[in-house]
């Protein structure tokens, strides 16, 4: 039901309201966060071990996008048998788009910085230059799609908006839609700066890697927590219709 616009809440108050939701419902995060980590890291773990890594990006991502819908549903649709498990194509495309132009642009400017490192050693150089490569990436993609972020909401209750629709749709609240994508952005490269940082100390013996590389993972989930969050409270203010009961 809706009963018209409503404000729209600020990045910083979006941020702390998910932030209290993981501490104060756990059940909304923790269940599908911590069975998504550790199904991931073991992917992760027998992926690498057996020496190719390919489509792992791709599972990781598609993980990622079905809990992106999964809570964003959790937020709109009250009745539990009526979610679905998948979500709708324009809203996987939609996200597709999104992975696609970070991988590009990461791989782009990665060649640019480091064009004679592929297939050498993973030295702290390298590191460091591909996570500078995929943090630029992830904030121009973050720039870039941010403004229409509505559109995933929108195609979960079957609005018959495109992108540009939610843009316009997202008029008063676009400056928040940028700084929330820019906010799980910074959360999810939390990882990479510390795997970094590891290297630096050169303390990247023992435990400690496999277990920054879980807490990698967790880190990207709670940014789509954090995402999920936000931009189903600022389609219920742009659109004025009632969130779900949790």
């Amino acid at each position: 039901m809706a009963n018209g616009p409503r404000s729209a809440p600020s990045a910083g108050r979006l941020l702390a309201e998910a932030l209290w939701r993981m501490a104060g419902t756990p059940r909304a995060f923790w269940p599908p966060a911590l069975v998504c980590t550790a199904a991931l890291a073991i992917a992760k773990f027998l992926v690498l071990a057996g020496g190719a890594a390919s489509g792992l990006s791709a599972l990781v991502a598609a993980v990622y996008v079905l809990l992106l819908h999964h809570w964003i549903q959790q937020g709109l649709i009250e009745d539990p048998k009526a979610r679905t498990a998948t979500p709708p194509w324009s809203f996987a495309g939609f996200a597709a788009g999104y992975c696609v132009l970070v991988v590009v642009v990461s791989v782009v400017l990665f060649l640019f910085l480091a064009p004679d490192v592929f297939g050498g050693t993973l030295t702290v150089n390298v590191l460091l230059m591909s996570t500078v490569s995929l943090a630029a990436a992830m904030a121009l993609g973050a720039l870039a799609v941010g403004g229409a972020l509505l559109f995933l909401p929108a195609s979960i209750v079957d609005l018959p908006w495109n992108p540009g629709d939610a843009w316009r749709a997202a008029a008063g609240a676009r400056g928040t839609l940028l700084v929330l994508a820019l906010l799980s952005t910074l959360v999810s490269l939390l990882g990479p700066a510390l795997s970094v940082l590891l290297g630096l100390a050169q303390a990247g013996s023992g435990w400690l890697p496999a277990a920054l590389q879980v807490l990698s993972l967790l880190l990207d989930i709670a940014a789509v927590f954090i995402l999920a969050h936000g931009i189903t409270r600022l389609f219920l203010a742009v659109t004025g219709r009632q969130p779900a009961e949790a």
